[in-house]
């Protein structure tokens, strides 16, 4: 049980990392997108596609990363979110190249709301899990050595059911680590690459 909950909760921390990326480089793909809209009548529009992604990232590290650490659930960064995504959509081109351009920006915008979802729903009931196989382990490491080796062998028996709590402590430490990949003082994924966007 302690090896699937590892690997359950390695899947969940792929399954995270992997919005993370799309996000991300769903950014920074739209990022690029804004130099498409060249000329002096289009920048407005390039002001306000910069600025509203700009928005949109300070609004989502200051506003959700905090209760993501945490494993709540928030949307604070949702207007911001849907002001970048009508600026890249209400676009009037100008061009044959921005007309063909505009297909790919909704398939971008249609991955990076995926991936948002996704990041945002990666809290998992995987503590629960965890506790209850630990306490589950530990329980059975217990019995089996009262059986096999006799209520003579009391020593033998806490030596071998603290090498158990240890080691399946151990795995479940790192299991939940994978499990909320935000959480800790030095997370495994955090906010950083969300910023270097806008460098």
């Amino acid at each position: 049980m302690l090896a699937l909950t590892l690997v359950g909760s390695w899947d969940a921390y792929n399954a995270i990392r992997d919005s993370m990326r799309k996000e991300v480089s769903s950014l920074y793909t739209l990022n690029l997108v804004i130099d498409f809209y060249r000329g002096e009548a289009n920048a407005p529009l390039r002001n306000e596609m910069r600025s509203s992604m700009a928005i949109y990232i300070a609004a989502m590290v200051d506003g959700e990363w905090p209760y993501l650490r945490t494993g709540v659930l928030e949307r604070s960064a949702e207007p911001e979110f849907r002001r970048m995504v009508r600026a890249f959509l209400d676009v009037e081109p100008t061009a044959q190249y921005q007309d063909s351009m505009s297909g790919n920006v909704s398939l971008f915008l249609d991955t990076l709301s995926e991936a948002r979802i996704s990041r945002l729903w990666a809290h998992s009931r995987a503590m629960l899990v965890m506790g209850w196989t630990l306490l589950f382990s530990v329980t059975v490491a217990v019995l089996s050595f009262q059986w096999f080796f006799g209520g003579g062998m009391g020593q033998l028996q806490y030596l071998l059911g603290f090498g158990v709590s240890l080691i399946s402590g151990m795995v479940m430490f790192l299991s939940a680590r994978l499990a909320y990949p935000f959480s800790g003082a030095e997370p495994f994924l955090n906010y950083l690459p969300y910023l270097r966007i806008l460098d």
